[in-house]
């Protein structure tokens, strides 16, 4: 303590003004910091060699990066009873092999690459910390990231089975999907889209303050449509019992997100009650009448009254006040037709929940809103993705959004051995040992030139 004090002292005479003591203080403490983990380490790893049994192979040397700094240190090498090679230090503190940075750094970097770009993620971790990162690498630390979230969350579905279920009266799910564009290589420069699936679970809504919250609200996204249904059925077997549960669902009723998809997603509940999203039924309504701009609120009132006579009226007064004289008349009745056909179809789900029986579903519609903690990340600026790295920050949002992210990187993946034992069992079985053929002695046959002339021997005389 005495010396630091000291260096201290030195630096504060030695300075010129505040920033140039605060950058020397800062430089000392991350040297100071990065040389007695190091040493710390190397003691660690000294005292698990000493209570185990195990015979010593060599010494490596080895750099993790934290957000403090580099640190350098060695371990040992050693040969398990079981013939395994092993460092114990990296597996006691759950290093994985050719990885370098700290899960802390991993998830710091990916919670900012989250919320911006890689150039500024990189000019942030440069200027705020000791440690020195190129956008390029900040890509790679996303990746890394994602893969970690990806198995810490196999891995809670399996420690998930078998726990207490919760049972609640209504359960909310709501499913819908957005584009991205995806990147152009240099032998294709033709800009295609990738499609990202969300559902959302969550029990109900609260107040929070003056803001409102979704509780218990977990939200799963994938590339993959049938993957995202699998992992939204296999949560929801795991947290919930939903034999007594009400299913309120909602979506814009597109493409892979019809009422008989949730149906599938919780086939064992209660009972299931779908509903249209307004948004997507406003801005329909909006789009197909904006001719004739008076009778949308008409409409509207109609359309959530649940009064198809009245929808028929207004569509019917919509239809006899477009005049033959307008240029744009047969793209107006087409609209008409289109809309009417659109109510029509989802007529049965836009019936309100008071005439269901049902108390007026809180949150229902929030899926359309929560698309900008992703979409302001993965479409703004003309920005483009690859598969893989799209995939990755998927994974990142999801994990923050569901409060995890951070868990994820504390996730220990158990090293799979080969002992042994399994080598003993194995050999037991003689799968891979060369069999002997029995002898059969040597083989005798003869020739004779009486043979059929159908026989191989005969047609081969008549050939000569």
């Amino acid at each position: 303590m005495t010396e630091i004090v000291s260096e201290i002292v030195e630096i504060l005479k030695s300075s010129n003004d505040l920033l140039e003591v605060e950058l020397k203080i800062l430089r000392l403490f991350s040297s100071l910091l990065c040389e007695v983990l190091g040493t710390s380490l190397e003691r660690l790893d000294q005292e698990l060699v000493k209570d185990a049994d195990v015979k010593v192979l060599r010494r490596d040397q080895r750099t993790i990066q934290f957000l403090f700094g580099e640190v350098t240190f060695k371990r040992r090498l050693v040969e398990e009873t079981t013939g395994c090679h092993v460092y114990l230090l990296d597996r006691h503190l759950g290093i994985k092999p050719r990885k370098r940075y700290s899960p802390l750094l991993l998830a710091r970097v990916s919670g900012l690459a989250s919320k911006g770009v890689m150039r500024m993620v990189a000019s942030a971790v440069n200027l705020l910390t000791p440690t020195s990162m190129s956008h390029q690498k900040v890509a790679g630390v996303i990746k890394e990231a994602g893969a970690r979230v990806d198995n810490y969350q196999r891995q809670q579905e399996v420690n998930d089975t078998g726990k207490k279920r919760n049972k609640p009266a209504i359960l909310y799910l709501e499913g819908d999907a957005f584009s991205v564009k995806q990147q152009a290589f240099h032998h294709n420069r033709q800009i295609r889209n990738l499609f990202v699936h969300r559902f959302q679970i969550y029990e109900g809504i609260r107040k929070n303050g003056k803001r409102r919250e979704l509780i218990n609200r977990h939200i799963i996204s994938s590339l993959d449509r049938q993957q995202a249904m699998k992992e939204v059925s296999e949560y929801l077997q795991a947290h919930y019992d939903l034999k007594k549960t009400i299913i309120i669902s909602g979506s814009d009723n597109g493409s892979g997100y019809e009422a008989e998809v949730f149906k599938e997603l919780a086939p064992d509940c209660l009972k299931q009650e779908h509903f249209l999203d307004q948004y997507h039924l406003n801005r329909k309504i909006q789009e197909r009448l904006s001719f004739d701009s008076e009778l949308i609120k008409p409409l509207k009132k109609a359309v959530y009254s649940w009064n198809w006579d009245q929808v028929t009226a207004v569509l019917d007064t919509a239809e006899s006040r477009i005049t033959n004289e307008d240029q744009a008349s047969q793209e107006k009745q087409m609209a008409l037709r289109k809309l009417k056909k659109y109510l029509k179809r989802n007529w049965q789900y836009i019936k309100p929940a008071e005439l269901r029986g049902l108390k007026k579903p809180n949150g229902l519609g929030s899926c359309e809103s929560n698309h900008r903690r992703y979409t302001y990340r993965l479409k703004r600026q003309g920005r483009s993705w690859s598969k893989a790295g799209l995939k990755a920050m998927l994974r990142i949002i999801d994990a923050q959004q569901n409060g995890g992210l951070v868990e994820a990187m504390r996730f220990k993946e158990l090293a799979k051995r080969f002992t042994h034992q399994v080598k003993d069992k194995l050999s037991s079985l003689k799968l891979f040992e060369k069999v002997q053929a029995p002898h059969i002695g040597v083989l005798q046959g003869r020739i004779v030139q009486d043979a059929p002339s159908s026989s191989a021997i005969g047609r081969l005389a008549k050939i000569f």
